[in-house]
């Protein structure tokens, strides 16, 4: 669960020399955090403005949302998800991607976005965007059309060019939130631990700004059912477009309207959206963009016919 009272607490303490890791003087101070911020429990939302300032200049501080432009970037992001999707939680059959790559047939439809630790130049999270058009479909059209509501499933053929679905999302195991004082945590500053909690955020966050600066303001995304419940945590509201199936576990799909989204947010978090609309408008090349696209055709060939085959029959 995102914990942003004790990540406040990290960045505070990293900012004013903070000693050791101790964990008896940690809940104190985590107790006395969430006393002073009047909090009952860690949502980003419940904390004040400043405190959600300081984590979000933490995290751009830490980390750098980039779109995907080159097969370079695109090669680690496919090899981030073949270890969190194929290798960690089994999703994937790891020996169908040879090249310990994971890809699939919607890669080459999509906008890819990276989170990229800054001083490790390690790729933290992933997300894309897909678009259809024309004859072709959305992920969840494609695996859970059964569970759309009948209004969602009618609606999205009818707004092709308007719509796109969030997917793909990945963390990289070695930035996922660990205990205080285990070996793992050691591999960070309390800063960057800080931060760790807020990739996933970014990446949804990313997906929206990507999403309508393409035009498409209306993002759909298959979710296990708590993931929501903590975006909207964060101040990030999706709303249930069907009913739970069992793909990978339970899942359901959810939609976002953008517009929606930037009106609910609080202001810092609209700020966050802003500078990222910025930066991408400033860095986006189309062409470059369509290159890796291009390279994620290529990738999804060199997969086996079996394969292939396997990925365009479900649905």
């Amino acid at each position: 669960m995102f914990d942003f009272s004790e990540s406040l607490l990290l960045v505070e303490d990293s900012q004013n020399g903070g000693g050791a890791d101790d964990v008896v003087s940690i809940l104190q101070r985590f107790r006395s955090l969430n006393s002073q911020l009047g909090a009952t429990s860690g949502s980003f939302t419940e904390l004040s403005t400043r405190a959600r300032s300081k984590l979000i200049d933490a995290f751009e501080q830490h980390f750098a949302v980039q779109v995907v432009q080159t097969p370079e970037q695109m090669r680690e992001l496919m090899r981030m998800r073949y270890a969190v999707y194929c290798e960690e939680f089994k999703y994937e059959c790891a020996e169908e991607f040879p090249h310990q790559l994971e890809v699939d047939e919607f890669d080459a439809q999509a906008i890819h976005c990276l989170i990229l630790h800054r001083s490790t130049k390690r790729s933290a999270g992933c997300v894309r965007i897909v678009a259809s058009q024309g004859q072709s479909v959305l992920p969840v059209e494609r695996y859970c059309s059964s569970a759309l509501f009948s209004s969602h499933r009618a609606a999205i053929p009818k707004n092709r060019e308007v719509v796109n679905e969030v997917s793909r999302l990945a963390v990289a195991p070695e930035f996922r939130r660990f205990s205080p004082g285990t070996k793992a945590s050691k591999r960070f500053s309390k800063a960057e631990r800080a931060c760790l909690p807020l990739i996933a955020c970014a990446c949804y966050v990313a997906a929206l700004v990507l999403s309508r600066m393409c035009g498409r303001n209306q993002s759909y995304a298959v979710m296990e059912p708590f993931l929501p419940r903590l975006l909207r945590r964060s101040g990030v509201h999706f709303e249930r477009a069907g009913e739970d199936l069992e793909y990978h576990g339970i899942r359901a799909p959810y939609t976002a309207d953008g517009d929606a989204v930037l009106n609910a947010i609080s202001p810092d978090l609209r700020q966050w959206c802003n500078r990222m609309y910025k930066d991408f408008c400033c860095t986006l090349n189309t062409d470059a963009v369509e290159a890796v696209q291009g390279f994620c055709e290529n990738q999804f060939s060199l997969l086996t016919d079996a394969r292939k085959q396997t990925m365009l029959d479900v649905g």
